[in-house]
């Protein structure tokens, strides 16, 4: 026999976490914002490692990245469509809203020499490797 949650409505999961989650749970015509976070690819090799972060529809100068204390992190705010009075959405399946993600460095990143790039949606962070003391201390890093 297996134990099965009780449900004094007979609501079905689904129908229960929309209504938990939603600040208006009827109003389905309109996009909301919500948390999320860009998906990442880390590639490393002898003599740095990379890190791929899918961010689409965003300005180079709403993301940051910073280092501080051993830490990497990659912060922006994707804004959501400027809303049309007369039109109706169907389905939005995009989050938008702040996002934050954070990497502990190794101790062999040359944390001075790290640079990023965006270019077609995708933000490429390189972190060199150095054989020397790690940095210490806190540094914002330049998104081309």
């Amino acid at each position: 026999m297996s134990l099965t949650p009780w449900r004094p409505l007979g609501l079905s999961p689904w129908f229960e976490r929309f209504m938990a989650e939603s600040e208006e749970p009827f109003a389905l015509s309109r996009p909301r914002e919500r948390r999320w976070w860009p998906a990442v690819d880390i590639e490393e090799d002898e003599k740095a490692i990379t890190i791929k972060a899918d961010i689409p529809d965003m300005d180079r100068k709403d993301i940051d990245v910073s280092v501080s204390d051993g830490y990497l992190a990659i912060r922006g705010e994707r804004k959501s469509e400027k809303k049309e009075e007369n039109k109706t959405y169907r389905r939005v399946e995009r989050s938008y809203g702040a996002f934050e993600r954070s990497f502990a460095l190794p101790e062999n990143v040359d944390q001075d020499n790290i640079n990023a790039d965006y270019k077609n949606g995708v933000l490429k962070v390189m972190l060199p490797k150095t054989k020397a003391e790690p940095a210490k201390g806190a540094k914002t890093v330049e998104v081309k």
